[in-house]
């Protein structure tokens, strides 16, 4: 049997950095001129949700309105763990593909093409999930090459929270340019395996957001906009509910008629397995909750995320029943207690809180060490579930001249109650790196909420969630199916009606019965669901790119802790390169000298560059079969792929393939046998590749 203990990452934030499309701005190539907005023309982006993995093309048009040409500089961020895995730069109305490329090339690349004014394009990572797009030449307005379009993918896993599935996009524009675009559309199609209850886009109104419904667990939502600004973004509920624990599982295993081009036939399968649990209850809860909160009371938190904040806080109290405990700790530049220990949750004592929290004010800078040090030398009552829950929108900025583990360090040191930190980190100026080991050494979570008028919402959700039993102890059992690579990796928990996704490699097919076990209370969780790997409804191509942003982040968080550890660093650039995803070390490049229709990838059964469609015969008339060889090129989409055999006066003979591929090379194999059954018999006949619109030829005779 193959135990695996299995640890998980919760992260409920719909947004890391600035909301809005980011900034969309340009200016004159080799200067140190002021940047000036561009003007997003056009905005049209399509979404295809299969299951909760949801693949986004976002096609968008920019117009240089200046007399100068411009290198335009485009910023922006995406949701949590979303990873990009093509950007395509149209040049004279052919759309040409990027190559994943180590950065350093590639920003070396880029710029020498700047200096010799070829159509360039590079997008690169710029934090945890921001991206910047430069694309040049942008020609002054009056030049048909004032107008420049871009697409972009990326490809996320949805999260559930709450029986709920949400899927943000960031449509609001009213930030990016000075005009309104004359088109912005949003389509979503989406097919789940649950049933689905209800669908909602709050903040929009039916007549802004068209939903329709087809089925139990298909439905289609549109947003149309022309010649007018977006002032919000989206964030699409979609609710399943959970009414016991459950999993489902998908799975990828190259094989060679599905082989996708970072893969070879034979290679190890790759697979999600997905646990989902029920909404949180009070049943079962048995100890006593201590729950001491901390939020940031300093200059910064000046506005109307401070008053949500402490709805949100007040909102809690609302939560906790007379057998808990609490206390309220805030922080500027000095830190203030609502009591020196622990009060029981009565009425009259949570009234009192709130009274306390009506005569707290931002003011000061952000020394939130102190506060933290205080809460975790709370005195904790005995057999009590303990959390500290700590909210600020900043970085620490005292004391000065101190490391971030040096500072977690002498955080954690004072945690002898072994109480878990929820860290909740507000707007764009956070250190989430801090917060996110801090809480990793805690024994809990980060969470980054954004735009502002959400934050109460967000808030009440987690708190809400914390308070509520959490699963720990927990381990995944695959039986006999032989698993490696398993991601996430660090310690972490699983609250209830939270999911869990757990991403990973198997080498044998079989029928497995996979075994969930968890702790929670004084109670032990176990769940069954026998899987056939590979898994019967067929390959999911998405699947390989997950596993490789789960190991790619796991490395990553590993990074921040050991520091930049070259050996991690190659694994991230090896993974990047290989599974075309945007890292910090890899970026995607577009060189109009070089660029044609098929991008240039790595054949990965003889490690040879591929860069066009072709196929060879190899025909040995004393085997049974005959081997024919076929590449198609990377060029970022799913192209349609047949192979077919005639006869001299065209009519069909075989069907040897016919489906859909990312690229690769591939080989096939025809037993002389016709659609019938029945073989051919002996003479010449035509064997066509049709890969999307080109078509290749070769001749072939057999002889007995």
């Amino acid at each position: 049997m193959k135990k695996l203990i299995v640890f998980i990452s919760f992260i409920a934030a719909l947004w890391s950095v600035a909301e809005g499309f980011g900034s969309l701005k340009a200016r004159s190539p080799g200067t140190n001129q002021e940047f000036v907005p561009l003007w997003l023309k056009l905005m049209d982006a399509k979404v295809v949700i299969n299951d909760q993995i949801a693949i986004t093309t976002i096609d968008q048009t920019f117009k240089n309105t200046s007399s100068q040409r411009k290198e335009g500089i485009y910023e922006f961020s995406l949701p949590d763990k979303a990873m990009i895995v093509e950007l395509a730069l149209w040049i004279n109305g052919i759309r040409c593909v990027a190559k994943a490329v180590e950065q350093t090339t590639a920003q070396s690349q880029y710029d020498n093409s700047v200096r010799k004014t070829v159509d360039p394009a590079l997008l690169k990572k710029t934090g945890d999930n921001t991206y910047q797009i430069n694309i040049f030449p942008i020609e002054a307005n009056g030049d048909s090459l004032s107008e420049r379009r871009i697409d972009f993918t990326y490809v996320m896993a949805l999260k559930k929270q709450n029986d709920t599935l949400q899927f943000p996009f960031q449509l609001k524009t009213t930030e990016l340019s000075d005009s309104a675009p004359q088109r912005t559309s949003l389509t979503i199609q989406a097919t789940l395996n649950d049933t689905i209850t209800n669908i909602s886009a709050p903040g929009f109104l039916p007549q802004e957001v068209g939903i329709t419904q087809s089925s139990k667990n298909s439905f289609q939502a549109i947003y149309g906009n022309e010649n007018a600004y977006c002032n919000k973004d989206m964030l699409l509920d979609i609710v399943v509910p959970q009414k016991s624990i459950s999993m489902d599982a998908f799975s990828y295993n190259p094989r060679i008629d599905t082989t996708m081009y970072f893969d070879s036939t034979g290679d190890p399968g790759y697979f999600i397995v997905r646990v989902n649990t029920p909404m949180p209850t009070n049943t079962g809860v048995q100890k006593s909750r201590n729950l001491v909160i901390i939020m940031d009371a300093s200059f910064s938190m000046t506005g109307s995320k401070f008053t949500q904040i402490k709805k949100a806080i007040a909102s809690a109290m609302n939560m906790l029943n007379p057998v808990d405990y609490f206390n309220i700790i805030s922080f500027g530049t000095k830190y203030t207690m609502f009591d020196s220990r622990l009060n029981a949750a009565t009425e009259a004592n949570s009234n009192a809180s709130i009274n306390f929290l009506n005569t707290v004010n931002p003011k000061g800078i952000t020394n939130p060490i102190d506060a933290l040090v205080k809460a975790f030398s709370t005195q904790w009552n005995s057999d009590s579930i303990r959390a500290v829950l700590f909210m600020t929108d900043g970085y620490p900025t005292w004391p000065v001249r101190r490391s971030t583990s040096s500072l977690i360090d002498t955080i954690t040191a004072h945690n002898t109650g072994n109480a878990r930190l929820y860290s909740i980190g507000i707007g764009s100026s956070v250190d989430e790196q801090f917060l996110s080991l801090l809480s990793q050494r805690n024994t809990g979570f980060s969470v980054i909420v954004q735009p502002e008028d959400t934050i109460f919402a967000q808030l009440g959700s987690i708190v809400q969630q914390m308070l509520f039993p959490l699963f720990s102890n927990i381990s995944i059992d695959f039986g006999p199916l032989q698993v490696s690579e398993i991601y996430p990796s660090f310690p972490q928990i699983l609250l209830a009606g939270q999911q869990l996704n757990v991403y990973g490699r198997y080498g044998n097919a079989c029928t497995t019965n996979i075994i969930f076990s968890a702790q929670t209370g004084n109670k032990t969780i176990l769940d069954t669901s026998a899987f056939e790997f590979p898994i019967a409804n067929g390959n999911n191509h998405a699947v390989p790119q997950l596993w490789a942003a789960a190991k790619i982040n796991d490395l990553l968080d590993k990074t921040k802790l050991q520091g930049e550890i070259s050996s991690m660093v190659q694994q991230v650039t090896m993974l990047g390169l290989r599974y075309h995803i945007v890292t910090p070390y890899t970026s995607l490049l577009v060189l109009a000298s070089t660029q044609t229709n098929n991008t240039p990838i790595l054949d990965n059964m003889n490690k040879q560059i591929i860069d066009k469609v072709s196929f060879s015969l190899v025909y040995n008339p004393r085997a049974s079969k005959i081997r024919i060889d076929y590449s198609v090129p990377l060029t970022g989409s799913i192209k349609i792929v047949s192979l077919k055999v005639y006869n001299l006066q065209g009519k069909l003979i075989k069907t040897i393939i016919q489906n859909k591929t990312a690229g690769g090379h591939f080989v096939a194999f025809w037993n002389e046998s016709t659609e019938s059954g029945s073989f051919v018999v002996p003479g010449y006949f035509i064997v066509v590749l049709d890969v999307d619109n080109q078509r290749l030829v070769n001749s072939l005779r057999i002889l007995r």
